[in-house]
């Protein structure tokens, strides 16, 4: 207000940079910060198995698959939650 009163453009504009160099910086962070946030979130909600079954669970089952699909007599396409794919071949 007192660069308007004054007709002080320069100082004016090099102040309005200023703020907006700032402001940049700050959204900058707090989306840094966001994604933080983010990833701590899919990290907890993320399933970890042993690392090997030794019988069937079907309350492990549930949780961790989406979809199992027969690709033909031999092959199963198995999608778990999340996206990942796996093709698994089935030994006869």
């Amino acid at each position: 207000m007192q660069c308007a009163e004054q007709k002080d453009w320069e100082t004016h504009e090099a102040q309005f940079r200023e703020l907006v160099k700032q402001r940049a910086e700050y959204d900058e962070y707090i989306g840094a910060f966001d994604m933080q946030q983010y990833e701590e979130e899919r990290r907890k909600n993320t399933y970890h198995l042993p690392f090997q079954l030794t019988e069937y669970n079907e309350t492990i089952i549930r949780q961790v698959l989406d979809t199992v699909r027969v690709l033909d007599a031999r092959r199963l396409l198995i999608i778990f939650k999340g996206g990942a794919e796996v093709e698994q071949e089935i030994e006869l």
